[in-house]
């Protein structure tokens, strides 16, 4: 018996506490290099550049191969001879990010390695001229791939009266495809065919420019759309970017909010996580602008850190793609001990995801202090739940869905937890009933949310009418969805 001392080495920029942990597969091998199945193993390695935070695991004598899949969809593999009483070091090299300042966007799959990126595609010069001409008051463009360096900014109101920043020339509703009914704002009724951009159309973003936080006003404004009826509204927004996000801000608390750090291909944008008074909810979103339409970002904000207890950064990611239909946006929570499980669920790896269900028992136990980390774990479990007989985690989930109505995915997670367990028609109904409840709370905090809702709702809309109404409404919606970001981003407007 010897000790092999493993970790990952990656960058990240880590605040005090333990650094994030992923399953490594440790599997020994025979004397003719095959692998012994019984002897499968799963431990949870550090990801670190330190040697101090090495995972130390008692093994036998002889060969084994080791594997590690990180969020990125990066294999690592290496192999080890362990010699009795002889202990020894394995590392794992992962790839690079980057730059320092995006190793978290990085370690979630938000952004190419140094590798393969930065060098072969810049941010166009139109999109900095085109910026502009619109009077962003974004910086000035620096040198190629050089950071900018702007420390924690602060944020500041917009100006609310200034019709030069709107442009608006006819009625703000109408002007984005909407209308105004009983005191409803609705879809307007149209045959046109939402537009698109042509597939080789080249992206023009700039990185640094300010993006906008919407939190809730003190005092709602009957236009106010976005967390009413998200579901019919927001498919049907057309029009100019700055009529869009006038659209957007009616009734919300609007910020700019201007990058941490940003040079020409890329920038971080430090999200307020404030806590909202007791009693009172106050869902934030972000809004990125893109050249016909905005990209809209569900904020997973107040997050507190599952380990420590702090609240957690949360930052949103702007890179330039290649492509104008592309996503440009991104978010990443910082928290160290959920890192890698937030980063599977954006890839929909829940066989990934499975293996760390002993984590989402914590979370969903702890989730008075932290909802959005309970409906994180949520996911990972009902995602991977075979056993139909009565675990203590289908109570969490049940009460996630009741004590958090502002968490939409608490309803989702339950619904589809009685439709993959089922037993009788009861739960068919019930499921029915909580995937209508998550439609009526608005847009769910995680992206798999939105695709767990259109499926639910599909399923249970033969028996239901009103199910196959609120289907329809998800699948608009769902057409615009990011296919790769963890929590929500949706691409409103020109696509």
């Amino acid at each position: 018996m010897s000790v092999v001392r493993m970790r990952i080495n990656k960058y990240l920029q880590l605040a005090d506490g333990p650094p994030p942990l992923v399953f490594a597969r440790i599997t020994r091998m025979d004397d003719r290099g095959r692998s012994v199945p019984s002897s499968l193993r799963h431990e949870l390695v550090p990801i670190s550049t330190h040697e101090g935070d090495s995972l130390s695991i008692d093994l036998d004598s002889g060969a084994y191969a080791v594997e590690v899949r990180l969020p990125t969809g990066e294999l690592l593999s290496d192999s080890v001879r362990v010699r009795e009483g002889v202990d020894q070091d394995l590392v794992l090299m992962a790839e690079a990010s980057p730059h320092e300042w995006l190793s978290w966007q990085h370690l979630a799959g938000n952004t190419p390695s140094r590798n393969r990126s930065l060098h072969s595609r810049s941010a166009p010069r139109e999109a900095h001229e085109a910026e502009a001409r619109e009077g962003s008051g974004s910086a000035p463009p620096a040198s190629k791939s050089r950071p900018r360096l702007r420390g924690m900014p602060e944020a500041y109101s917009l100006p609310r009266g200034d019709t030069g920043y709107l442009r608006l020339t006819r009625d703000l509703m109408e002007s984005i495809g909407l209308r105004v009914a009983d005191g409803l704002v609705l879809a307007a009724e149209t045959d046109i065919v939402p537009a698109t951009w042509p597939p080789e159309e080249p992206a023009q973003v700039n990185p640094g420019s300010a993006i906008h936080w919407l939190g809730r006003a003190a005092v709602s404004n009957e236009r106010e759309f976005l967390r009413r009826l998200p579901w019919q509204t927001l498919p049907a927004l057309k029009g100019s970017t700055d009529n869009i996000l006038a659209g957007l801000q009616a009734g919300a608390s609007d910020r700019a909010i201007n990058p941490s750090v940003s040079d020409d291909v890329g920038a971080v944008f430090p999200i307020p996580n404030e806590h909202p008074e007791r009693g009172f909810v106050n869902r934030g979103f972000a809004a990125v602008r893109r050249r016909m339409g905005v990209e809209l970002i569900c904020l997973p904000t107040p997050w507190v850190e599952t380990r420590s207890g702090r609240d957690a950064v949360v930052e949103v990611g702007v890179q330039v793609p290649r492509y104008e239909h592309e996503f440009a946006s991104s978010v990443v929570v910082r928290d160290q001990q959920l890192a890698v499980l937030l980063g599977f669920l954006s890839t929909g790896a829940l066989s990934a995801v499975n293996r760390l269900a002993e984590v989402s028992n914590v979370m969903l136990f702890e989730k008075n202090e932290n909802p959005l980390a309970a409906a994180a774990g949520g996911y990972a479990l009902v995602g991977s739940a075979v056993d139909a007989s009565r675990q203590p985690w289908h109570h969490w989930i049940e009460n996630l869905m009741g004590r958090f109505a502002h968490v939409p995915d608490g309803a989702i997670q339950y619904g589809t937890m009685r439709l993959r367990l089922r037993k009788s028609a009861d739960d068919v109904r019930a499921a029915a009933e909580a995937f209508k409840e998550a439609y009526r709370r608005g847009l769910p905090f995680y992206g798999m949310g939105v695709r767990w809702l259109l499926d639910g709702l599909e399923r249970t809309a033969a028996e239901d009418a009103e199910a196959q109404e609120m289907a329809t409404a998800v699948r608009r919606l769902a057409s615009r969805l990011h296919p790769q970001s963890a929590f929500t981003i949706l691409r409103l407007g020109k696509r």
